[in-house]
Order: C-alpha cells, then sequence, then structure tokens
C-alpha cells in the first residue's frame, strides 16, 4: 500500500535527519503485547541497570515517558505508548548524547502498524501476549496479531525472539517465525499450572518454567508479594518478588528469558527481578490500612481478569471504580462490565476519557450483561453511577468505604489528563485518591 510507504519513508527520512545509525547502540529491546508491556520494558531497566556492563547506560521509552542515567525522564505524550516516527529518532538522539547504549522501547499495534518504528534493528523481540484489544481501529483480531507480530520484523539476524507458551498464539507464533524468519533465535517461557491461561502445551517443551512457590490467598501476605520458582536446563532456583498476581510472572518470564539468553549478569538479573517494584498506576497499593487502596491501568477485558484471579483468595469488600473510553472498542464494554461484577461486591461505574461519546451509552454498554454476574447487582445499594470521576472518588473513599475494604480504581492508572470532549484535563488519579484519603483523616 502507498500509505505503508510513505510511513516506512517518513520514518527513515527523521532516522537520516536525527543522525541515528544502527551502530549507535549496542542493544535495542522490543517489548509489545495488550498487557504487561509497561511493567516489562520497566523491569528491563531496571534489571540492566544493576548489571555492571550496562549500568547508567539504558534508557527506555514506554507509556510513562522516557526515562534514562537514573533520574533523567522526558514526557512522550498524553495517552502515548509508542511515539510518533519524529518523536522516536529524536528522543534516540537525545539518548545517543547522552552516551547510552542500551535502549528499550515499548512497541504498540498501532505503532507497528503505521511503521512508527521503522529502521530501527531490534536485538531481542518479545510479545507479552495477545487477546482481543483495539477492534475499533483493526476491526479484526486477526489484523490486530497481525500487527503485533510486525515486531519480528525489526529483528536482526541473529536476534533473540522471546515466546510466552502461555499464550493462546504461542503456536501460531512459532509456526509465523518458521516461516518468516529462520535466521533468528528463539527461546519460550511458560508458567506452570497456570490458571488465568489454559492454553494446552502438548510437545510444547518451555526453555525456562516458571511456578508459583506460595500461591497466596491470604489478604496481608498477597500484597507483600510472592515467591517464585525458575528453572532452566540445569538451574533450579527460587526468587522472591514485590510483583503480585499469576500475569506478573509471566512478566517476569519473558523478561528473564531476553536478558538470560543474552547473557546478562545473573546475579544482576535476580537482584533486579527481586528489587524491582510495580511502576506508578501499575497494582500501585495506595495504603493498606485501615482499608486498601489500589489504582491500576487496567482496561482490557485480559487485565480485569488478570486482577480478578490475583485478588480471588481476598475475603474483604471488594469495591471497583471503573469505566470504558469512549469511542473505543464498544464490544468489549459489556465483558469488562461483567468480569467486573462476577469478582466485585460493589461495583462504581464513571468515567473514563468519555471524550465526544454519550456516557448514558457507555454505561448501557457496561451493564449491559450485569444481569448475568454471580451475585444481584442493585442500584443505589452495590451498584452506583457517578458520571465525574472525581466526585465518584470522593463518594467512594469519603462515604461508601469501610475498614477491612478493597477498593480498586481501575482505567487511569498513570495517566496525566483526562479527555472530556476534545479536552485533556489535568488528571492524577493517585493524587486524587491521596487528597481524599488524607481529607478522610
Amino acid at each position: 500500500m502507498i500509505i505503508n510507504l510513505l510511513r516506512k519513508v517518513r520514518a527513515l527520512t527523521y532516522k537520516f535527519i536525527y543522525g541515528i545509525h544502527d551502530q549507535d547502540f549496542i542493544s535495542i529491546i522490543g517489548v509489545t503485547g495488550t498487557d504487561g508491556k509497561t511493567t516489562s520494558v520497566n523491569l528491563l531497566y531496571d534489571c540492566m541497570n544493576v548489571n555492571n556492563d550496562s549500568h547508567g547506560k539504558v534508557g527506555v521509552i514506554s507509556t510513562l515517558g522516557m526515562k534514562y542515567m537514573g533520574d533523567k525522564f522526558i514526557e512522550t505524550g498524553l495517552h502515548t505508548s509508542t511515539p510518533s516516527s519524529k518523536e522516536i529518532y529524536r528522543n534516540l538522539r537525545i539518548l545517543k548524547r547522552a552516551g547510552i547504549k542500551y535502549v528499550i522501547l515499548e512497541l504498540t499495534s498501532h505503532g507497528l502498524e503505521q511503521y512508527r518504528s521503522y529502521g530501527i534493528k531490534l536485538d531481542i523481540a518479545y510479545i507479552t501476549n495477545i487477546t482481543p484489544e483495539h477492534l475499533d481501529y483493526h476491526k479484526t483480531f486477526e489484523l490486530y496479531r497481525s500487527a503485533k507480530l510486525k515486531i519480528f520484523n525489526m529483528l536482526k539476524q541473529k536476534g533473540l525472539a522471546i515466546v510466552n507458551l502461555n499464550d493462546n498464539n504461542s503456536r501460531y507464533i512459532l509456526e509465523h517465525l518458521k516461516n518468516i524468519r529462520r535466521d533468528i533465535e528463539i527461546h519460550t517461557f511458560s508458567v506452570q499450572d497456570n490458571s488465568i491461561n489454559k492454553n494446552t502445551m502438548e510437545n510444547l517443551k518451555a526453555d525456562v518454567t516458571l511456578r508459583i512457590i506460595d500461591d497466596v490467598k491470604e489478604n496481608e501476605s498477597l500484597i507483600n508479594g510472592q515467591k517464585i520458582n525458575i528453572k532452566l536446563r540445569n538451574i533450579n532456583f527460587d526468587i522472591t518478588t514485590h510483583l503480585i498476581g499469576e500475569y506478573n510472572v509471566e512478566n517476569i518470564g519473558g523478561v528473564f528469558s531476553a536478558l538470560y539468553f543474552k547473557r546478562l549478569n545473573m546475579k544482576a538479573l535476580i537482584k533486579g527481578i527481586s528489587d524491582f517494584k510495580s511502576p506508578e498506576g501499575r497494582l500501585d497499593i495506595v495504603q493498606t490500612k485501615p482499608f486498601t487502596v489500589i489504582v491500576d491501568f487496567a482496561h482490557t477485558p485480559n487485565a480485569y481478569k488478570n486482577i480478578s484471579y490475583a485478588f480471588r483468595g481476598v475475603v474483604a469488600r471488594k469495591i471497583v471504580v471503573f469505566g470504558c473510553a469512549g469511542h473505543r472498542d464498544k464490544q468489549k464494554r459489556p465483558v469488562m462490565g461483567k468480569i467486573a461484577g462476577d469478582f466485585a461486591d460493589i461495583l462504581c461505574i464513571t468515567e473514563e476519557d468519555p471524550r465526544m461519546e454519550k456516557l448514558d451509552d457507555i454505561y448501557l454498554d457496561i451493564t449491559k450483561d450485569i444481569d448475568k454476574c454471580n451475585k444481584k447487582f442493585i442500584e443505589g445499594t452495590n451498584l452506583f453511577r457517578i458520571d465525574d470521576r472525581r466526585d465518584m472518588i470522593e463518594f467512594v473513599l469519603t462515604k461508601l468505604v469501610q475498614n477491612g475494604d478493597y477498593v480498586f480504581f481501575l482505567g487511569k492508572g498513570h495517566e496525566r489528563s483526562l479527555c472530556i470532549g476534545q479536552v485533556e484535563y489535568p488528571w492524577s488519579e493517585v493524587g486524587i485518591v491521596k487528597e481524599f484519603l488524607l481529607k478522610d483523616n
């Protein structure tokens, strides 16, 4: 298509304008997937910064912005994971001039489909998982998956592809790689007894196997993290992590596999994983007493499923505050409403970047299948709607919550704006939550 050719030319033009050459960086890692990208790239960043050879020479461009040299930070735009080709190459020039030698890129399906990162040669490519998302743009799941698979076209010869065998698309991905890339190295990992994703893996033996040792079900220990076992070849060891949930074990598996097979120092890798804490807005535990408050960026059915499974053993009352973005993937709204309803004791539905769409329509979509949940929801009793998100946060934290409850604020996470109409209003979910927690105290 002519438009794709123009996109490639534009990217290569900016690569030339900003003076970026393949030899400028020792290694570039690309990560894509429906969920877990931001956690994975930031875990990669921390692990590589522990390593003596790469310490202080690592940069990451992700949903959270561009970070390098420990405390250097540059915004990359609102609601942006993969910037434009102009911004990507301009940021790479900044990293190059700062002496950065290792770069980690978070790559979205939009960015890959639009060739924003075209011209970049990856040493490692990893897909966290693929579940239906952004179908308003890609139209079909097959086209969405095809966009994700473009990350492997960016690999150098003898580059490394990491495949998550727990993902339902793993067989398809392995067949795809066999057909298009015979010049790369492929390694796989899996989480044993994965109850979230029961993808059958007959005849597929993972190079790296992870297993949760203490599948924590008690409230306190759940919040404190978990212990996992990692097994590969003739190595078998246990490691503790602050990250909780089976889906985060998958994130660890991808990062560990990528860096282990690229010969990162094992001690640095283990320390990086053990010390790492969730990025801003990713299972962000704001407080635990007298009730627990968690802020998370979850905005897909798979992310909702992951959170509900991670906290399945919590016996306390669970309050879930969420909405769905306007003009985005309308078909996923009733699915998310149903997952949230099966998990929560109380549902609080509010705005989440409604843009130009009517909140009444979004609310009707979310609650379409709510009568199919495993409990009955009654408006004003355990189902609440307040359109203004700030007012909803205030209502939940000053009038609704009780000691011992678990409160989940989902959808906005780290984002710094709330889009209403055509205006991006300044926003900080964690900041506003903390504001009302302080008032209540």
